[in-house]
């Protein structure tokens, strides 16, 4: 069962599988166990992430470091699963986007740990800014032109109206999408 877990986790593509001991108060950081994508993730191996917890806890960004106690603090006080996506700064400079996703709970020992994985998410955080930028390229395109635009459903009634509508027919675009088209018209 060890050999197929630690198989698992340590082929996890993008991710990595961790558990950190946080002492019987919370305070307290101490990874026991990393699998071996902390190496392609942070650019340090697991034996040092485990002799120095902050070789990982430093590579938060300054900006984001708020938000991952806050988050934390708040999952410790209601034992509920944390859960942040923040960057990083690895050892070469590069900034990365991450999801962090772990559980507490206590040992019998009183001891704090949470288990959790940190999935690599860059790529998709480029492609959501791509996104945001493109719609509001279009939105900018769409508002700005002298043309009216619009969109109908299939019952004929206008989901959609640009601005331009009270300049070509003295309508505003809220009269256009809250009334029935045909009873605007003479």
């Amino acid at each position: 069962s060890e050999i197929k877990l630690r198989a698992l986790s340590d082929n996890l593509p993008g991710g990595l599988v961790y558990q950190i001991d946080s002492g019987k108060d919370g305070q307290e950081r101490r990874f026991t166990y990393l699998s071996a994508g902390v190496e392609s993730l942070h650019g340090i191996s697991a034996a040092e992430a485990m002799a120095d917890p902050m070789a990982i806890y430093g590579q938060v960004a300054e900006e984001d470091r708020q938000l991952v106690a806050a988050r934390e603090a708040a999952a410790l006080a209601a034992m509920q699963p944390f859960s942040a996506e923040f960057r990083v700064r690895l050892p070469g400079g590069e900034t990365r986007w991450r999801h962090f996703r772990s559980a507490p709970r206590r040992l019998d020992n009183g001891h704090l740990v949470w288990d959790g994985i940190e999935i690599d998410i860059t790529e998709r955080k480029r492609a959501e800014k791509t996104l945001r930028e493109s719609e509001e390229r279009y939105r900018a395109i769409v508002e700005n032109t002298t043309e009216w635009i619009w969109e109908m459903d299939a019952t004929g009634r206008h989901t959609f109206t640009n601005p331009m509508v009270t300049s070509i027919l003295g309508f505003s675009p809220r009269e256009v999408l809250e009334q029935d088209f045909s009873t605007l018209l003479h």
